[in-house]
């Protein structure tokens, strides 16, 4: 039996799927070409294949591999994007949440009235104007030429906890925006369960209008 028989049978028995691609008369022409070459022609030819296939295989994972790293680059650009982009939205919230809170706060502008609202928060926790001593401090700069602080030295006098709870709340939760610093509290020497209170009331607002006193 020739080789060529032989290569037939064992293609028949173990791959009869190959039969018809092998039957194919220019698969025959092929192989009758390569049979009529020399032992060490085939050999070339074998390797030359082989390299060749081995380089078609290389080529397809460079191109997967560069496919995929061109794709990842894309979607951490895009991912980098996003986040600038919800990191600026969430600067202009913020920054017109703050805009909103100078804009409020522009209606304490006018001589007295920052210290009639902290008359207005104390009466709300049950406190006399009686127990209240407002001292409105003279506008200091802002950050910018545009803002300015106005404060306002409380002084609470024979409160208790409850009602100082209260108005401090009133404060920080009221319809202006306000910050508190610089608090002191210390028991009332005369009456039992009662204290007093040291603070100071900041609020930040637009430049304009009149100056406290």
């Amino acid at each position: 039996m020739s080789r060529a028989d032989a290569i037939r049978a064992w293609v028949k028995e173990n791959a009869p799927i190959l039969t018809q691609v092998y039957q194919n008369k220019y698969v025959g022409m092929l192989y009758d070409r390569f049979a009529s070459l020399s032992f060490k022609r085939q050999k070339q030819v074998i390797l030359g294949s082989l390299a060749f296939v081995v380089s078609l295989i290389g080529i397809y994972l460079i191109s997967s591999y560069w496919s995929l790293w061109s794709r990842s680059s894309r979607i951490s650009q895009y991912q980098s994007m996003t986040s600038l982009l919800r990191e600026y939205q969430k600067q202009q919230r913020e920054q017109s949440a703050e805009m909103q809170n100078l804009d409020k706060n522009s209606r304490l502008s006018a001589v007295g009235q920052f210290k009639e609202y902290l008359l207005s928060q104390g009466r709300g926790a049950g406190i006399s104007p009686r127990m209240l001593q407002i001292d409105e401090k003279a506008d200091a700069p802002g950050e910018t030429s545009e803002i300015k602080i106005r404060q306002a030295s409380v002084r609470v006098e024979k409160v208790n906890l409850r009602q100082l709870k209260i108005f401090i709340q009133n404060l920080e939760s009221g319809e202006y925006s306000l910050g508190i610093s610089n608090m002191k509290i210390a028991n009332d020497d005369k009456l039992r369960g009662y204290m007093n209170a040291d603070l100071t009331v900041v609020a930040y607002l637009f430049s304009g209008g009149e100056e406290a006193p």
